[in-house]
């Protein structure tokens, strides 16, 4: 994304990644399910119930079933 003129911020744990999601502005935000500290999901339905933040959210990860796609978009991605 980098070379297409997008700036990237990382967080290495689900802790890092709310605290940045809630103190600034993105246009996107991927998210691993395995993420240390709290869970992909659990920032997900965070960022949705908690603090109503709207911006479009992808779940990147290696987990594929069924019931892993259904839970991520109960969260809100």
């Amino acid at each position: 994304l980098e070379p297409n003129g997008y700036t990237l911020d990382v967080a290495r744990s689900g802790t890092v990644g709310l605290r940045s999601a809630t103190s600034a502005s993105y246009d996107a935000i991927v998210l691993d399910l395995s993420l240390p500290g709290t869970d992909g999901l659990d920032v997900c339905r965070l960022l949705r119930q908690q603090y109503h933040i709207s911006t479009p959210v992808l779940m990147l990860t290696a987990r594929d079933t069924v019931q892993d796609k259904v839970s991520g978009f109960a969260a809100g991605a």
